[in-house]
């Protein structure tokens, strides 16, 4: 979202700056966040992730220490930077900055040495408003996890006396419910072979028993027969996978004595075939899958973190090399010389046994998947980037999709390298360093147009833009279609031409924008892909104008990108005011730089920057030359058909 607020261009700090803003996670909060006001803070802010896209957490930066911090400095001198996922650094977050948000993938993500699939409870919520929602508003679902604005959540109660705790050191409480929210899960790489992926939880993500003494009467620690078993295949594989489950393969679980500590183990099982499993004792000394060899090492090795979830789930943990939150979990080997114990890894690392109806133990599952359906991180950003991927916001108000000139260059190092390219690749574009690049002739309004860093934009003079995701606002959703408008007005061309068109000239079926919509824009917008807009009959009855006498209504027309209607303007199921001559913020659209050195003119209103004047597909009842317009302050208007309005397009997406 827009803040109208001083921007700060990231791309003025330094190299070494940026670089210890997005590595340096170690050092966050080790400095004193309250300081002299001659240091200068940017506050960026959270940006939400997507089932495709990672996030990032708010935070201040401080060019002065190189560091960051996630709670807000007692200083006056606090700037806001520009939005965080629109600059490369953000892109380049992984798993080990505390300031990434893992992606809500239900395909399989590969970053580094993880891959991201599937969904748990693991997080406590404590915000008490979100608490409130959650109980009035939540959709329950069949596996008793519940969705709220499109995001999963899961309630539990500690049924243990001794004392539990949260990651905040709030106290678990035994028998009150607390609500979770369902995360990705990411997962350790142990071995790659034979086109699969053996996967093993980064995290312990719940507490189970392995079996009920009570319920068998020979050889109780057979992981064949077990509980934790059966919990794994059944009631943890539904939930962890239910929007996705194709990528889990079956695999043939060896429960060999050969996999125990022993091979004369003879509470060994028969082999399983399994979506999801325990790894074996064998499996956790096996130095090929980066484990310690010694299985009585306390070894960070196998070291694992304990979810708040799993800990309400009645989880032991204690503090360790790498959390305060180490926790015991299950393998799936029986002990060789006693029948009612498992083999088992201590929040230390060492391995000892447990007896199988400890209700404590954690699980720390594995799958194998197919590594040709694993798809790497840095393909997904590239493709983000490019706006081939389609993009929803988690609010599922706007989407990105599609690609356009948009902001200027003013990189000096940049201007180099671009004025030095010869060769143009897609539509006139030009591709640098895996990113594409436009530049334009500037044929601008008047004398008072300028860019965002107040340099004036001078006619005659050609400026570099770069290609940007072009972002949507969804104004109506129907049958699994969008109904989408550009959230900023992207380019700018006359309705019509006095000289060319004849009769009605603001007749939107043979005007020149809409041929220029559909060809140029079209085109160029939806040149590296276009396979998600549908072609839309499109409505331009008098109907949709402002009179059903409308003698300048057109015949309707079957177009990939067209305009708003008056009518459309006017509809407050789309988020519009429904009175023609207010002036309303619902309809200020930020005019891209692009944009105004293209012509499009622009005024500031209310502390919105650049508020854009724009076409409307409607022409005007009256006149046969004018047609509908949106005026910068909001208000509804009208202008000849060769005027100065920008381009603010639709289209209709589907999935």
């Amino acid at each position: 979202m827009k803040k109208n607020v001083l921007l700060v261009v990231l791309s003025t700090l330094t190299t070494s700056v940026l670089t210890a803003f997005v590595f340096s996670s170690n050092i966050k909060n080790t400095f004193a966040v309250k300081g002299s006001d001659n240091v200068v803070w940017y506050h960026y802010h959270e940006v939400k992730a997507t089932s495709t896209r990672h996030g990032s957490k708010e935070f201040w930066a401080n060019c002065s220490t190189h560091t960051f911090s996630f709670t807000e400095p007692d200083s006056s001198n606090i700037l806001e930077g520009v939005a965080f996922d629109t600059t490369s650094y953000f892109f380049e977050l992984d798993e080990s900055d505390d300031r990434y948000i893992a992606p809500l993938c239900a395909t399989p993500i590969k970053t580094g040495n993880t891959i991201t699939y599937g969904l748990y409870p693991q997080s406590h919520i404590s915000d008490d408003d979100l608490i409130i929602e959650l109980e009035n508003s939540a959709t329950l679902f069949s596996n008793n996890w519940y969705e709220y604005n499109g995001e999963m959540y899961a309630k539990k109660a500690l049924t243990r006396t001794d004392a539990r705790y949260f990651d905040d050191g709030t106290s678990i409480i035994r028998n009150n419910e607390y609500w979770f929210k369902c995360e990705p899960i990411v997962w350790n790489i142990l071995s790659s072979a034979n086109n699969t992926y053996f996967l093993l939880s980064k995290s312990v993500l719940d507490a189970h028993l392995f079996n009920e003494q009570e319920t068998m009467h020979w050889n109780m620690n057979n992981y064949y027969e077990s509980e934790i078993r059966t919990f794994l295949n059944n009631e943890f594989y539904n939930s962890a996978f239910m929007f996705n489950n194709s990528y889990v393969q079956t695999t043939l679980v060896d429960n060999s004595a050969a996999t125990t500590a022993s091979l004369d183990n003879g509470s060994a099982s028969d082999n399983t075939n399994d979506k999801v499993f325990l790894p074996s004792y064998q499996d956790y000394i096996n130095t090929n899958y980066g484990f310690s060899s010694n299985p009585n090492e306390a070894s960070i090795t196998r070291q694992a973190y304990g979810t708040e979830y799993a800990r309400c789930s009645n989880l032991d943990y204690y503090a360790t090399d790498i959390s305060s939150f180490g926790a015991i979990y299950f393998t799936r080997s029986p002990c060789h010389d006693f029948d009612l114990s498992v083999m088992s890894v201590h929040s230390d690392g060492f391995m000892f046994d447990v007896d199988i109806d400890n209700t404590w133990c954690g699980v720390r599952p594995s799958i194998c998947i197919s590594s040709s359906s694993v798809i790497d991180s840095s393909e997904i950003e590239k493709n983000l980037a490019l706006g081939i991927t389609p993009s929803l916001d988690t609010s599922n108000m706007t989407l990105t999709y599609g690609l356009y000139p948009q902001s200027r260059v003013t990189d000096s190092t940049l201007l180099t390298g671009l004025d030095a390219l010869e060769t143009t690749d897609v539509n006139g574009w030009y591709l640098y360093q895996d990113e594409y690049y436009a530049k334009t002739k500037a044929v601008v309004y008047n004398s008072n147009i300028y860019f965002n860093d107040g340099t004036k934009v001078t006619s005659g003079v050609t400026y570099w833009f770069k290609c940007e995701p072009i972002n949507w606002k969804i104004l109506n959703r129907t049958n699994g279609n969008y109904f989408l408008l550009s959230s900023s007005v992207l380019d700018w061309t006359y309705y019509g031409d006095y000289e060319t068109d004849y009769g009605n000239v603001n007749n939107y079926n043979e005007s020149e924008l809409r041929a220029y919509l559909n060809n140029e824009f079209y085109f160029s917008a939806f040149s590296l892909d276009s396979s998600f807009v549908r072609t839309t009959l499109v409505d331009n009855s008098a109907a949709t104008t402002d009179s059903l006498t409308n003698t300048s209504a057109s015949s309707n027309t079957n177009d990939k990108v067209f305009l708003p209607s008056y009518q459309d303007y006017l509809n407050p199921n789309y988020g519009f005011s429904s009175d023609p001559e207010e002036k309303t913020t619902s309809h200020y659209a930020y005019t891209t730089e692009y944009a105004r050195a293209r012509g499009a003119s622009y005024d500031s209103y209310d502390g919105f920057e650049y508020s854009g004047r724009y076409w409307t597909r409607s022409p005007l009842t009256e006149c046969d030359f004018e047609v509908f317009c949106i005026c910068d302050d909001g208000r509804m208007a009208y202008d000849d058909i060769d005027g100065s309005n920008g381009v603010r397009p639709s289209i209709t997406f589907a999935f």
